[in-house]
């Protein structure tokens, strides 16, 4: 396993949000980490430049739920990124202060 990125997508916003764009060069997990309020969370990602962004699912750790449409609460989150070339975090609500935090992990051994 090789951390390739640590993403700071959002920190600490107070009002809705879309991050700028963040590039996966040959990832195919992002560890994500939401800090501070919950509210509504979503990772997007596309596999081309002039691609529509895409919600992408992810797993929670805390339980191993699957979240879909977006993730309401603080916590530590897996998505599989393998093939999604761009991606950045979207907020559209929050019930305070909030921040995105990820990794672009290979698990490929170099």
């Amino acid at each position: 396993m090789v951390i390739q990125s640590n993403i700071k997508f959002i920190e600490h916003a107070k009002a809705p949000i879309v991050s700028r764009t963040f590039f996966n060069p040959t990832g195919d997990i992002l560890s994500l980490q939401i800090s501070g309020a919950s509210g509504s969370v979503k990772l997007e990602g596309r596999a081309r430049k002039d691609a529509d962004w895409v919600t992408l699912a992810g797993i929670s750790l805390a339980d191993y739920a699957l979240v879909r449409d977006g993730f309401t609460k603080p916590g530590i989150y897996e998505i599989g990124i393998i093939g999604v070339r761009e991606l950045r975090a979207r907020v559209d609500s929050m019930d305070g202060d909030i921040s995105v935090f990820g990794q672009i992990i290979s698990s490929e051994e170099t």
